[in-house]
C-alpha cells in the first residue's frame, strides 16, 4: 500500500506543500491533507478522484507489477487498502483456503 508516511511519499507530499498528520482518535494512520487543515485527508498517498488533494501531493499513478498466471495458481485475491489496514497477506491467503467451495471464494 502507498501510504502517507512511506519516505518517498511524504517527500513528494511535503515538496507539494501538502500537510502530513494523524488524527487524534487515528494516531498512527498518517493522512495526506490540504495545508490550511479543511480537509480530513486520505490515509492513502495514491488515488483516483480525490482532486482537492492533487496540487498537494496525491497522484493517482499506480504501482504495476506483472505475474504470468499458471495452473499452478490457486487464486487471486483483489482488495481495498482498508482490507490490507487489518489483514495480512498470509490471514487473506487462509480465509481464501479455508472455503470449501471454491466459487464461494
Amino acid at each position: 500500500d502507498f501510504k502517507p508516511n512511506i519516505p518517498e511519499e511524504a517527500e513528494r507530499i511535503k515538496q507539494s506543500d501538502g500537510r502530513l498528520f494523524c488524527l487524534d482518535d487515528e494516531p498512527g494512520v498518517y493522512r495526506v491533507g490540504m495545508p490550511n487543515g479543511r480537509s480530513l485527508g486520505l490515509a492513502v498517498s495514491r488515488a483516483f478522484g480525490d482532486y482537492c488533494l492533487k496540487d498537494f501531493g496525491l497522484v493517482s499513478e499506480p504501482e504495476v507489477t506483472y505475474r504470468k498466471i499458471t495452473s499452478k495458481d490457486q487464486f487471486l485475491i483483489l482488495a481495498t487498502d482498508g482490507m490490507w489496514d487489518v489483514m495480512t497477506n498470509d490471514e487473506a491467503v487462509e480465509i481464501v483456503r479455508g472455503v470449501k467451495d471454491r466459487r464461494k471464494s
